[in-house]
């Protein structure tokens, strides 16, 4: 098992530390398995999380960047889900990709 994690290169170590700098974060993590759950404006995240708008905005831009969320417009609103490096397996746990690598979040309960 060791071997086969040497074959990653460089490039996608940068990838990997850079995921897991953006999951040290309590409030990310929260965030993601909110919309694990499906899509949520803002004021919905505010509320499900009880933090601060600008602190939401501020992370879900972050999750942005790594295209761990994305968002659409829904008339005023803009609505937020997972995102093309994020999805949910069939037993409930959530599947963050960067690159050819893969990590992966599951509840124990």
């Amino acid at each position: 098992m060791a071997k086969e994690f040497n074959r990653h290169t460089d490039s996608e170590m940068d990838g990997l530390s850079r995921l897991s700098s953006m999951l040290g974060d309590k409030t990310r993590l929260r965030i993601l398995r909110l919309l694990a759950n499906g899509e949520r404006d803002v004021g919905g995240i505010v509320v499900a999380l009880r933090v601060r708008q600008p602190t939401v905005s501020h992370h879900l831009a972050l999750l942005r960047t790594m295209y761990l969320v994305s968002s659409r417009r829904a008339g005023k609103r803009v609505v937020y889900r997972l995102g093309n490096s994020a999805r949910v397996e069939a037993a409930g746990s959530l599947s963050l990709l960067m690159g050819k690598s893969v990590m992966t979040i599951s509840s124990s309960g």
